[in-house]
């Protein structure tokens, strides 16, 4: 009903998914559902299955300087497989979502890069540094 009431209110495509366990982004631990709304096009539904699996508990959060520590790690390209994986899907499919990549595989591919090479993390000191001016 929501990516319909989206599609009614104007939008071009809508991305809805929600993971394993009932989640409201992807999973690692197991499948994802996708929803996928276009204008013009029918209306796609399917599961994203990742390659490797991992327990929901290999990306819980902590308090709030640890996260942010694992963050930075992450961004750097030193985060665990299982912080890796999580981050890279659910970038994918943003990407996806944002029709800029044929595939979720493709976007984790580009998310994968994109972190093991540390512009994930000069990004953020980007966007850090733009928030922080003064106006």
């Amino acid at each position: 009903i929501l990516g319909q009431a989206l599609m009614q209110l104007g939008s071009e495509r809508v991305v809805i998914i929600y993971g394993h366990g009932g989640i409201d982004e992807a999973s690692i631990s197991g499948p994802t559902s996708v929803h996928v709304f276009e204008k013009n096009k029918s209306t796609e539904q399917f599961e994203y299955q990742p390659h490797q699996l991992f327990p929901v508990s290999a990306i819980q959060g902590a308090n709030p300087n640890e996260n942010a520590l694992r963050t930075k790690q992450i961004f750097l390209g030193k985060g665990t497989a299982a912080e890796t994986m999580f981050v890279s899907l659910n970038s994918a499919l943003a990407l996806y979502a944002a029709g800029r990549i044929p595939t979720i595989d493709a976007g984790i591919i580009l998310a994968e890069e994109i972190l093991r090479t540390g512009a994930a993390y000069q990004k953020l000191q980007d966007v850090i540094a733009i928030t922080n001016k003064k106006i």
